[in-house]
């Protein structure tokens, strides 16, 4: 369906920049990002709402409460990954980067390209990802405690109701971790089984690691080729470049999911042992000199590479792939 106006909205945590574009000219607005000020937003258009397709940029979890009083009130919304919007303006040579030509890019490419509708399936995949990072902040929590609790105890004053108090705390704080884990459970059970499962035969990764991913990408509807979820966590490489005479392997640019990354970064380590692509890859980048640094985020991105590739096109992992690919 053509529809008569786009509007390409600019997330950020305090406010919306507005683009309403009809393919040949853009009117541009501003309101702050709250529920209120939205609806009253939204209320100018109730009676036009045929012929508008809003567009949103996803940017972590700010686009989530426009997104959903869209779909609450019947309006057409797409959210589109931050990459195809970025490409999209490279390739129409946008390359200034102001909230004002970011709402103006997102608004032509709804325009153009006409992405699919949003859908409120994201909400058990929001409610993983509150619950693992709630039970990740728990551990923390946690942690601190026992280390607190274990300076006391090697103290030579004896502070037991102050042991006895920390001691409560960290069973308190235990039981909560069970109970959400159970809850992130019965939530993967109830709707992702069999993509876990899939996930889970992968050498390296784990519970945490599938929770996780089944949080942040579902089954990867929104994302085209590997190289895209690997971007979003922010473990692609970020090659260091000045003119022609500086050049450099540079870091990882770090600019995407931490709590996802942290956790493939912590999941290389098994990877690099036991699956045989991911340790083919270390031993690899141990013969050239690599920092281990480097070879673990290397690692982290081959993992995530397989989640994508058995979750997305629906396939059993198979450790001697490459082998057999090569052969």
């Amino acid at each position: 369906m053509k529809y008569l106006k786009v509007i390409g909205i600019d997330v950020s945590k305090e406010k919306l920049d507005i683009s309403i574009y009809n393919g040949e000219e853009h009117v541009l607005d501003s309101i702050e990002n709250t529920c209120k000020s939205i609806q009253n937003y939204l209320d100018q258009w109730e009676d036009k709402k045929e012929n508008l397709h809003f567009v949103i940029e996803a940017t972590g979890i700010y686009h989530l409460k426009l997104a959903d009083l869209l779909y609450d009130n019947d309006f057409k919304v797409s959210v589109v990954n931050p990459l195809k919007i970025k490409k999209f303006g490279e390739m129409k040579m946008l390359r200034a980067n102001t909230d004002i030509t970011a709402s103006r890019k997102i608004a032509e490419y709804g325009y153009s390209q006409k992405p699919k509708l949003y859908e409120k399936t994201t909400k058990n995949r929001r409610k993983l990802v509150k619950i693992m990072k709630t039970i990740d902040g728990l551990k923390k929590t946690k942690n601190d405690n026992r280390n607190r609790l274990e300076s006391i105890k090697n103290d030579s004053i004896e502070y037991e109701d102050i042991e006895q108090q920390l001691e409560n705390t960290i069973n308190q704080i235990e039981d909560s971790i069970k109970e959400l884990e159970a809850k992130a459970r019965k939530l993967v059970k109830e709707n992702y089984s069999k993509k876990r499962k899939q996930m889970l035969n992968i050498k390296g990764v784990g519970e945490v690691v599938s929770t996780a991913v089944l949080g942040y990408f579902g089954g990867f509807e929104d994302f085209d080729n590997a190289k895209q979820p690997v971007a979003y966590v922010g473990i692609n490489p970020n090659p260091r470049e000045s003119g022609t005479s500086v050049k450099g392997e540079g870091n990882i640019s770090k600019k995407g999911v931490k709590y996802l990354r942290s956790k493939l970064y912590m999941a290389a380590l098994s990877a690099s042992k036991h699956n045989p692509s991911c340790k083919a890859l270390k031993e690899r980048m141990e013969k050239r000199g690599k920092h281990h640094d480097k070879i673990r985020i290397a690692v982290a991105s081959k993992l995530l590479r397989q989640i994508f590739a058995v979750v997305k096109y629906d396939r059993e992992w198979d450790p001697n792939y490459e082998k057999r690919f090569k052969s």
